[in-house]
């Protein structure tokens, strides 16, 4: 995983603290508490990542059309 990492490579099940040391701090953070988990998203420009209780459960980059 650490050269994952150090190529600033993302897949789906590595952590927050992975996603910050490969590709840095946030843009934005928007964190929801519920009673099954907590729901993180990441931005990065245009690219969305979505953490459930720390863990990268998909990604997404929006349309700039």
């Amino acid at each position: 995983d650490g050269l994952n990492v150090a190529y600033g490579r993302v897949w789906i099940g590595m952590t927050e603290e992975m996603l910050r040391d490969s590709w840095g701090k946030p843009d934005k953070i928007e964190k929801n508490v519920e009673n099954w988990g907590t729901f993180t998203q990441w931005y990065y420009g245009d690219i969305t990542y979505f953490f459930r209780d720390g863990i990268l459960t998909e990604g997404e980059e929006r349309d700039s059309r």
